[in-house]
């Protein structure tokens, strides 16, 4: 027979079990984060050329690869190497101010460089006609 302690206990545990699973990350969050630091990773390296390669079609029909290379340049050179990154924020929208209708995803990250302690990324990714996430955007503060 089980004791009333213990009965308390598992339902306790099935409690926080089913309020993990209420609260569990919505899947194109991973998704999203996922490609957003895929591309991060060549910005680190300040490889211009691969991360314009693989930016969104917004991206690369506003900004020219020779230019988007100079701004990553400067913008990324003076911070030094990423110390560390963290997730603060996603979310999505169908509405972006500017953008026509579609599918986004906005990111926000806490990052740690070698010269700044405190940096902010923000990136704006699309769900674009081949099932993937880009980015189309991309601003440090």
């Amino acid at each position: 027979m089980i004791a009333l302690r213990d009965m308390r206990a598992l339902l306790l545990g099935c409690a926080l079990v089913l309020a993990s699973l209420a609260h569990a990350q919505d899947p194109r969050e991973t998704q999203v984060q996922a490609a957003a630091r895929e591309w991060l990773a060549f910005t680190d390296k300040l490889d211009a050329a691969s991360s314009w390669i693989r930016a969104g079609e917004k991206f690369r029909s506003q900004l020219a690869a020779d230019p988007w290379s100079k701004m990553l340049k400067a913008a990324r050179e003076p911070l030094g190497a990423v110390q560390q990154r963290a997730a603060v924020g996603t979310s999505f929208s169908e509405d972006v101010p500017g953008l026509p209708k579609g599918t986004y995803a906005l990111l926000q990250f806490r990052t740690a460089f070698a010269t700044r302690a405190e940096g902010h990324e923000s990136l704006t990714l699309e769900l674009e006609q081949d099932g993937k996430w880009h980015v189309i955007g991309y601003f440090i503060r």
